[in-house]
């Protein structure tokens, strides 16, 4: 902000410095039209009077720097108040001498429009009216120009400390993001290691290639969390890319359905956002139930709307130790949308009549940025995917 006064004071000293010129000579032709100029005590020539108003410039700026100066000290306001009524008072005192001193510069005497010859003294101190109302008029404007420059650095600063709280803000977002993020990649480790620790004892064989399809999804589980936001086809690819480690455990009994709009593929949606429903939707659902099992994810685009809904087949009578499923991972997508998106957004889930775990996701929809697609080994995308996880 202080590298901004220079250009602050200059900028109004100078508007308001070429008012003051301009009214003040219209004032003067217009008292020379109907006052005989040699009778007139306040009368000078145009030159005389340019070269005054010249000479006032730096002290007007002056005036306003010495104002704005002490407007940043710590001083009570009665103080600060005093001091810029008396930088205007001093700056309206100095009209009539400026004005002497210009005449004797263009004329080499301070009384050329003095016929009676009264003598320095009484050309500073003789009263007229015309001179109080010069010396008032400049004053006021010095105030202000005070007022002004006072007004303008209280924006400027004002504004400055609205752009640094959003820059902290931002800032804070970010962190917070980013703990929001890390704190799913624990959780997610300590779930797939768990299903490792199962498949040891009862199919070794499995446990190898979980572990393989694990430090793939782990390498590309980090990638994404690089990024607050990714593409739904993105999403979708990880999604079914974590199916593929669940599917060696449950076999046949696990099947997917991916159902997306071309549309809503190119939308951009918070990276990682689906993974703890379909975590969710295995742990308390699928994993609970006998018999075969199907996660159905739709995404659609509505207008201005992204929606994705995830629903699984479940029951309420394999829940009752935990009658609203969820925990870290959907307290999780919560915060991280209301983070995100404050209130434009709608997160519901539940059990359905037919008694299938639903969950509801709407969004803003926002066309994602171009990127490269985040393909995995065997460059499979997600587009169109329907069916059993390979």
């Amino acid at each position: 902000m202080t590298d901004r006064r220079p250009s602050l004071v200059l900028s109004v000293g100078v508007v308001l410095w070429l008012y003051s010129t301009v009214s003040d000579m219209a004032a003067h032709n217009f008292l020379e039209q109907y006052f005989e100029p040699r009778k007139l005590i306040s009368f000078i020539d145009v030159q005389s009077r340019l070269l005054q108003h010249i000479l006032m410039l730096p002290l007007l700026i002056g005036a306003l720097h010495a104002a704005l100066h002490v407007y940043m000290k710590a001083l009570t306001a009665p103080a600060k108040w005093s001091f810029y009524i008396l930088c205007a008072m001093v700056y309206g005192l100095c009209v009539r001498p400026l004005e002497i001193l210009a005449i004797f510069i263009v004329h080499g005497r301070y009384d050329y429009f003095d016929p009676d010859n009264h003598g320095l003294m009484f050309m500073l101190t003789s009263p007229s009216w015309y001179r109080y109302g010069n010396i008032m008029g400049n004053a006021a404007i010095c105030l202000l120009g005070i007022l002004v420059i006072l007004s303008l650095f209280g924006q400027l600063a004002l504004s400055r400390e609205k752009l640094r709280l959003e820059r902290l803000d931002s800032e804070l977002l970010a962190v917070k993001l980013k703990t929001l993020q890390w704190q799913l990649n624990p959780h997610f480790v300590f779930n797939c290691l768990n299903t490792v620790s199962a498949l040891l004892k009862s199919a070794p064989g499995k446990a190898d290639r979980v572990l393989m399809k694990f430090s793939e999804l782990l390498r590309m589980t980090l990638r994404e969390q690089e990024q607050v936001y990714t593409s739904v086809n993105s999403e979708l690819e990880y999604i079914h890319r974590y199916l593929d480690l669940e599917t060696i455990r449950f076999e046949d009994r696990l099947k997917l359905k991916i159902e997306a709009d071309e549309e809503a593929l190119g939308g951009s949606m918070p990276s990682l956002l689906l993974q703890p429903l379909i975590e969710n939707a295995i742990k308390h659902g699928i994993a609970k139930i006998p018999g075969a099992a199907r996660i159905t994810i739709n995404v659609n685009r509505d207008s201005g709307r992204l929606i994705f809904t995830v629903r699984n087949t479940s029951s309420r009578q394999y829940a009752k130790e935990q009658p609203t499923p969820g925990g870290l991972g959907m307290r999780n997508i919560r915060e991280r949308l209301v983070t995100l998106y404050k209130d434009a957004f709608v997160f519901n889930y539940g059990y359905t009549e037919a008694d299938d775990w639903n969950a509801l996701i709407e969004i803003p929809f926002k066309k994602h940025k171009a990127q490269k697609p985040h393909a995995g080994p065997d460059g499979r995308s997600s587009q169109g995917l329907e069916g059993t996880p390979e």
